[in-house]
């Protein structure tokens, strides 16, 4: 936790001058002020994922897959501070891109979710809640074993996108989160009925 407040402050104490919204534009107090919010916020959901598994009702199951989970929020908070120091940096002057930026951290998020998520137990906030995982711990792990594949591929997917136009950068994102969620839901409900259908033929 230390050295995350060490890299927002230092951030902080070296912005010698306001934001810039656009190159040219007048400064921004306002934006300067709410970007420096933003370490707050880091930090808030921080602490948030950190004690979240302790209201969930299946808060024993975290311990058998307690590395994955925390590799996951690593990494997530990981990419919302890098987001935020490439934009303090572009701030100061850097040239940098900031929907490069944030579509790598992406995917490299979706890469980590992807290699550790089936390793994911059942329980209420992590992982594909579905009605049919949640009922079966067989389609749980067979949902999670699937989606880690989607995840990591959707992963790649994303990186690769950083060679499209950039205005195909955010209809690409869009298809591939919609494609991921669809792919692992339907998935779950396809093994939920393929079990409905056994059970029945009894």
């Amino acid at each position: 936790m230390s050295c995350w407040a060490i890299i927002f402050i230092v951030i902080f104490l070296t912005r010698c001058r306001p934001i810039l919204l656009l190159p040219g534009s007048p400064t921004n107090i306002q934006g300067r002020r709410s970007h420096h919010f933003f370490p707050i916020l880091i930090i808030g959901l921080y602490l948030f994922i950190t004690y979240l598994p302790l209201l969930d009702p299946k808060k024993e199951r975290y311990q058998e897959f307690s590395h994955a989970y925390q590799a996951v929020c690593f990494v997530f908070v990981l990419y919302l501070t890098g987001v935020y120091i490439a934009s303090s940096f572009y701030g100061l002057g850097a040239p940098i891109n900031i929907a490069d930026v944030s579509t790598l951290g992406i995917g490299i998020l979706f890469l980590v979710i992807g290699n550790f998520m089936p390793k994911f137990k059942p329980n209420w906030f992590v992982g594909i809640r579905t009605p049919w995982t949640l009922s079966d711990d067989g389609i749980w792990q067979k949902t999670h074993r699937v989606g880690g594949w989607v995840f990591f591929a959707g992963g790649l997917a994303l990186i690769a996108s950083l060679l499209a136009p950039p205005s195909w950068r955010w209809v690409l994102l869009i298809v591939i989160i919609v494609v991921n969620l669809l792919g692992t839901v339907g998935y779950s409900y396809i093994l939920w009925r393929r079990t409905q259908k056994k059970y029945s033929s009894r």
